[in-house]
């Protein structure tokens, strides 16, 4: 049987069949087929993006690629290569689905203990929506501190970074001229940040659809090794004329549009220089008209290192690859970066590298920090007042940090993360969160939420947030 089983596979990699479908015989996965391929249960075959072929990878694994990246170092399981569809498509539909490389999650670096169930949904209170008023949720009584021990820090991960399936990669030079960089000031209230991965790849998406939920910075995830992923895929496929479409949509609506290099499978610290890390993901951003770009920058160990190299070389490689970034992108567009609160604290052993950080490169924008996966920092007394990782906004400020620049992270639903004792609050207790940080400290930077995944629940998270 298993012989069977081998010989159907075989054939069905090698194009052998015919005109037989392969989802006659599996009921998962990709496959090059005829004119293109098919998503099984689908049996529809879908075009490659104009240009493209479509090239088998692996066991119902297949890409988009130019011809020219089809070579004999491909795996032997290659099958046909397409016929490239007659015009691209205006938004993307090939999606390669298991590079081992590729961010599902985004922190994933520093898990802890949990030390209690998150409060579940309650109805929203409102909130002040642009210049904030005094709000009226405040808590009647300030949450309990923690009286757990210190939660366990993110150590590093091996020094050799992933490598990634062969996939296109972004071309160095400008296919058009660029997209008029917004002016003005920005964002005009709180900044409501989302990241999304790989649900770009969604039937009928359209990034515009974002904008329409009510984020004011959407946030492209992500570049891994230099290299693009799924919704950096998704818009660098994008015509440029569909690119600027969106772009001058998206600023119309008083929205940025930006694209994250990182994430939690990525560790670039020893493979490339800071310098040339900003540099290159920069001038893809500037090629492919986007508003800028964002540093998700993990796995660091304890004093804030990275394998051998030292918490001052450390702070330097990401200075070096902010300064890189800003020589390309300029004054106008944006630059995030997405900590974990650890790396801002100045005790436990974090020496405070993100303080450290900023003190070299103070042209970031935005601190995007992850309030999760770092311990159950869930009211506000632990994510406004003091935290086991010495790193609350409150004490943020007192490091260096400016409280117009730190904007709090958290995920959107409670499969965001893997566990969600460890920072998931529910979008009406970060309301309220939020309204008794305003009316204790003046804070109302904003949110950024992990992840995108569709438009019912996204659309309501932010606007319980902020009404």
């Amino acid at each position: 049987m298993e012989k069977s089983i081998l010989l159907v596979l075989l054939c069905i990699l090698c194009g052998v069949f015919g005109a037989s479908n392969p989802c006659d015989e599996y009921d998962s996965g990709n496959w090059c087929y005829e004119t293109g391929y098919v998503s099984c249960p689908s049996t529809t075959p879908r075009p490659c993006q104009s240009g493209l072929v479509c090239e088998q990878w692996d066991v119902g694994v297949v890409y988009c690629v130019r011809p020219a990246e089809v070579t004999a170092t491909a795996a032997p399981e290659s099958g046909a290569a397409s016929t490239p569809a007659t015009s691209a498509p205006t938004q993307p539909t090939t999606k390669p689905t298991s590079a081992p490389a590729q961010p599902t999650t985004k922190p994933t670096s520093a898990p802890t203990q949990p030390t209690s169930a998150p409060t579940q949904p309650t109805s929203a209170p409102t909130q002040p929506t642009s210049a904030p008023t005094q709000p009226t949720t405040k808590p009647t009584s300030a949450p309990a501190q923690p009286t757990s021990a210190p939660t366990p820090k993110p150590t590093p991960k091996p020094t050799s970074a992933p490598t990634p399936k062969p996939t296109p990669k972004p071309t160095s030079q400008p296919t058009a001229a660029p997209a008029t960089v917004a002016s003005g000031e920005w964002p005009n209230g709180p900044v409501k940040a989302i990241y999304i991965d790989n649900y770009c790849w969604d039937a009928g998406f359209n990034f515009t659809t974002l904008v329409d939920a009510g984020y004011n910075l959407i946030i492209l995830a992500f570049f891994v090794d230099e290299v693009s992923w799924d919704c950096t895929v998704a818009w660098g496929e994008m015509t440029p004329a569909e690119q600027i479409g969106t772009i001058d949509y998206a600023h119309s609506k008083g929205a940025r549009i930006i694209a994250s290099a990182g994430g939690s499978t990525d560790t670039p610290y020893t493979e490339v220089t800071g310098l040339g890390y900003g540099q290159s993901v920069a001038q893809w951003v500037v090629n492919n008209n986007l508003d800028g770009m964002d540093f998700d920058l993990e796995n660091f160990g304890m004093d804030f290192v990275y394998g051998s190299l030292t918490t001052a070389q450390v702070v330097q490689w990401v200075c070096d690859a902010t300064n890189g970034a800003r020589t390309i992108l300029g004054d106008s567009r944006i630059i995030t970066h997405a900590p974990q609160p650890p790396y801002f604290g100045a005790q436990f052993g974090w020496d405070n590298g993100y303080g450290q950080v900023y003190a070299l490169c103070p042209t970031i924008d935005f601190f995007l920090v992850q309030f999760y996966n770092n311990g159950p920092t869930t009211t506000y007394e632990t994510i406004f007042v003091a935290n086991d990782n010495g790193a609350s906004v409150t004490q943020m400020i007192a490091s260096g940090i400016p409280m117009e620049k730190i904007v709090i992270g958290k995920p959107v639903h409670t499969d965001d993360i893997g566990d969600d004792t460890q920072g998931y609050n529910t979008a009406a207790e970060l309301n309220s969160i939020f309204a008794e940080a305003y009316s204790s400290i003046g804070w109302n930077t904003g949110v950024m939420g992990w992840q995108w995944t569709d438009v019912a629940s996204n659309t309501e998270w932010i606007n319980t947030i902020y009404p």
